[in-house]
């Protein structure tokens, strides 16, 4: 009855064991996924921002010179809302 009690001790204890290495090896996998998807996330979201500061850019260029907004639509693909949101913050009318 004693080498039972202490096999199943063992068994237990490697249990126990085998879940929290388990767990610690999970935790270690799942971080690494999160912060890859994190890079990826951000670099995209860099991209957008980057992209739109361009068509920013462009569109105050084309407001300063006149342009129509149907013809700064029509180049950035910039909305006509967008367009007037840049016009109005640089007092352009």
């Amino acid at each position: 009855m004693e080498a039972l009690r202490y096999q199943q001790s063992v068994i237990q204890t490697s249990l126990i064991e085998g879940r929290m290495e388990g767990l610690k090896e999970g935790e270690a996998v799942g971080l690494e996924k999160g912060r890859n998807e994190g890079l990826k996330e951000g670099r995209n979201e860099g991209r957008k921002e980057g992209r739109l500061t361009a068509l920013t850019e462009v569109a105050l260029t084309a407001l300063r010179n006149g342009i129509s907004e149907d013809q700064i639509q029509e180049l950035t693909g910039l909305t006509k809302k967008e367009i007037r949101k840049i016009r109005d913050k640089h007092e352009l009318h």
